[in-house]
């Protein structure tokens, strides 16, 4: 039996369950699962189908983004995900991408007591900011006794259950108790199956228009996008999503003053 709505929305995001009890409050009917897109307007969870009448919204977030090291696979390294569910602090970390999300970990673990060390392959830290943002808080890091490393790539990982080595290129071996992977995040859109709704699915994230629209009948907002992973512009690409879909007239999306 398949299941008639209005609007499907796929993703929730943080704070999931306070989310599910508003939009419960407002009529709308909450399913916990992993969806599929089957068709421009159609999705299966866990064996059930669901079918819009009116548009699809994908707002999932994205995964995070793991190199092709040599060895990794077969190490039990870290994303931000496990990170954060770190019960104590560690004796030290090695931290392979100094962007926003590496930093800031890297800098949480150093105040825990942490030796931690970050490695870098672009000639600053936080490579997509503006250069005097990466030298600051590489002074920074410094002074709060980080060992950074720029202009160095992670080449081989290896682990004999106790120590981790992380072997580099420009630089000598990185020994540590554990290893953060921070070299970005990428939405798996094919794991998704938006090809069958007529979404490219071979891009690292979702293409949308000015509107928010990502195909026919199809709508996507938040970090699935590209456009920034952050709350706000999650929130902003919402309300014009929402005002598209209901016919309302609005400006299309612009980023020019984005906060970070």
């Amino acid at each position: 039996m398949t299941i008639d709505a209005d609007l499907i929305v796929v993703g929730l995001g943080v704070g999931v369950e306070f989310v599910a009890g508003r939009l419960a409050d407002a009529g709308g009917q909450f399913v916990r699962g992993r969806a599929t897109v089957t068709g421009s307007r159609t999705v299966v969870v866990g064996g059930q189908d669901f079918r819009a009448s009116r548009g699809l919204v994908l707002a999932t977030g994205p995964q995070p983004a793991v190199p092709p090291v040599d060895g990794l696979a077969g190490t039990p390294y870290w994303t931000n995900h496990e990170a954060l569910e770190a019960r104590e602090a560690q004796a030290s970390v090695t931290v392979a991408g100094g962007g926003a999300v590496g930093v800031e970990l890297a800098q949480a673990f150093a105040r825990f007591g942490t030796a931690v060390t970050i490695v870098e392959a672009a000639d600053r830290l936080l490579p997509a900011e503006e250069p005097e943002a990466g030298e600051l808080i590489g002074e920074v890091l410094r002074r709060e006794g980080i060992h950074v490393l720029i202009r160095t790539r992670l080449w081989r990982v290896s682990h004999d259950g106790r120590d981790l080595r992380c072997t580099l290129g420009g630089a000598g071996p990185v020994h540590s108790q554990h290893l953060l992977v921070a070299t970005g995040r990428h939405a798996d859109l094919k794991a998704l199956g938006v090809g069958a709704a007529g979404i490219d699915d071979t891009k690292p994230f979702m293409a949308v228009d000015d509107f928010l629209r990502a195909a026919d009948g199809g709508w996507s907002a938040g970090d699935v996008t590209g456009a920034g992973a952050f709350t706000h512009v999650a929130i902003l690409q919402a309300r014009m999503a929402a005002s598209d879909i209901l016919g309302q007239a609005h400006e299309p999306a612009s980023y020019r003053a984005l906060p970070a």
